[in-house]
This record gives structure tokens, C-alpha cells and sequence, in this order.
């Protein structure tokens, strides 16, 4: 039996990818904007300048950006900015475990 995520790749973004990475972070936060009454930061950030200065990543699955990641260093070490999936793809990662 083959896995949902068999065909998941995760690679570092190019410029060519700030539409589709821009996309992906419309979709997953725009759950949040009737709550906030405005789009949340991540909304609002440009993608193109993003990939040029930080390190994302994004995850495809059969060529679509479906997830990105955001990661910012400096002097006080590594920040994990931002983690986006596209809401048609959340859920499908490892199956939920029960605990004792």
C-alpha cells in the first residue's frame, strides 16, 4: 500500500516559486481573517523578497506547492517564521496515535 505522502517532495524555493508560495500562505491563513477583521502578517509579507533573504522551503505533491517554511537566522540562532499548508492538504501527514 502506497503512502499520500509518497509523492511529497520538500526543496528550498526559488524566485520563480513567490506566486505559488504566496498562494499557499493566502490559503492556509485566510481562515483567520474573519476572526481578525484584517489579514494576518504572513498575508501581507512579499514572498519574492522572502525567498531572496530568508530560507524557505516549500513541499510539492506532483508539482504543486502545498506547504512552506520559513526560517530566519541571526545573531540569537534560528527562528522558525512561518509554516503554511495549503488547507486541501492538511491532514494527510501520519496517522494520529493514541497514548496509554
Amino acid at each position: 500500500m502506497t503512502s499520500e505522502l509518497n509523492t511529497l517532495q520538500i526543496r528550498r524555493a526559488s524566485p520563480a516559486d513567490s506566486d505559488a508560495v504566496t498562494r499557499c500562505v493566502t490559503a492556509a491563513y485566510s481562515i483567520y481573517l474573519p476572526r481578525l477583521g484584517k489579514p494576518p502578517a504572513p498575508m501581507l509579507e512579499s514572498y519574492a523578497a522572502t525567498i531572496r533573504t530568508r530560507s524557505v522551503f516549500v513541499a510539492e505533491d506532483e508539482g504543486e506547492v502545498v506547504g512552506i517554511l520559513v526560517l530566519r537566522s541571526d545573531d540569537d540562532g534560528l527562528l522558525l517564521e512561518n509554516v503554511a499548508v495549503s488547507p486541501l492538504h492538511q491532514g494527510k501527514g501520519r496517522p494520529k496515535t493514541s497514548f496509554p
